[in-house]
């Protein structure tokens, strides 16, 4: 599921909006640091040019020869935090795409609760069961 789309400024910092149900839509940024051993870093801003306030931190990943960034965002409305992806855009240089996918184990119980669900509605509203 794509969260967001974000684009580098002459900074290097990556503007954008994080869009997720249950959120809203809400200005982000990936701003450019450097940890105490000397590793770049995204610090992930909420809010940037607002009150502006951390919610994540991005870490450069390589896989198959690719650079994406391992991201983990926090904040007291998630169950527990969100570890995303941030990938760059495949055609339009300077973009980059934040993706997530639910961890495997929550989908079986994820889809036994819509079918429990389906299986309620179709009960109270009179319906024969298939």
């Amino acid at each position: 599921m794509k969260l967001g789309t974000f684009q580098t400024d002459q900074y290097g910092t990556l503007n954008g909006k994080l869009c997720a149900l249950g959120v809203g839509v809400i200005p982000v940024a990936f701003e450019p640091e450097t940890s105490k051993d000397g590793k770049p870093y995204f610090r992930v801003m909420a809010d940037p040019y607002g009150e502006g306030y951390e919610i994540g931190a991005a870490f450069e990943k390589q896989k198959d020869g690719m650079t994406y960034y391992s991201v983990s965002l926090e904040s007291p409305a998630f169950k527990a935090p969100i570890n995303a992806a941030l990938f760059p855009d495949r055609s339009r240089e300077g973009i980059f795409n934040l993706v997530w996918d639910r961890p495997e184990q929550q989908k079986p119980q994820m889809q036994a609760k819509a079918e429990a669900g389906q299986t309620q509605a179709r009960r109270q509203m009179g319906a024969t069961m298939p």
